[in-house]
């Protein structure tokens, strides 16, 4: 995919196209690295997709007043024991 850097104050920035944001589950404010490999910039999640899941799983899960305790009880309960 191409896309065009801008100048953004004194630093540039690369513009994420939707399509491949949306496959790599990457949000406004997400954090990314960016890494130098000769002459080619890679730039990638700072958090895998599992982190980013469970994450945000943890921070529903807290609004939602869900306790640790109250997922093993669940997990327990489905399978049984």
């Amino acid at each position: 995919m191409n896309t065009k850097i801008r100048k953004v104050g004194n630093s540039y920035a690369v513009t994420v196209p939707k399509e491949l944001a949306d496959e790599l589950a990457l949000e406004e404010g997400a954090e990314v690295v960016i890494v130098r490999e000769d002459d080619t910039l890679v730039i990638r999640p700072a958090e895998s997709r599992w982190e980013r899941f469970t994450n945000r799983a943890r921070l529903r899960a807290e609004e939602a007043g869900i306790t640790e305790a109250d997922i093993e009880a669940a997990m327990r309960e489905i399978r049984g024991r």
